[in-house]
């Protein structure tokens, strides 16, 4: 997996065996370290969950979340997430 450098208002959620992930962490009622912030944004992590299962039915993949435009996207795997930002103008192709 290479890195990816975003925005502090994209999150990127790994939804895994029935669980969202964020940063390696579970995802649960509780606080999570890993969505640290979204209120400042108007959403709480129960809304934004619920946002990303409808997006493709909460398929196992990668979530990306931009909380501030409140805009979600769903890849397959990581390259597709390094895909997706460079689409959206983030980031750049990495140098061979």
């Amino acid at each position: 997996m290479s890195t990816v450098i975003y925005p502090s208002y994209y999150y990127i959620i790994k939804r895994q065996d029935g669980k969202w992930l964020t940063g390696g962490s579970l995802l649960t009622s509780n606080v999570s370290r890993g969505l640290t912030g979204i209120e400042k944004f108007g959403i709480t992590k129960q809304v934004l969950l619920l946002e990303l299962k409808y997006i493709n039915g909460g398929k196992p993949g990668f979530y990306i979340a931009n909380v501030k435009d409140k805009q979600y996207y769903y890849c397959q795997d990581w390259s597709e997430v390094k895909r997706t930002f460079l689409s959206l103008g983030i980031g750049r192709e990495e140098k061979i």
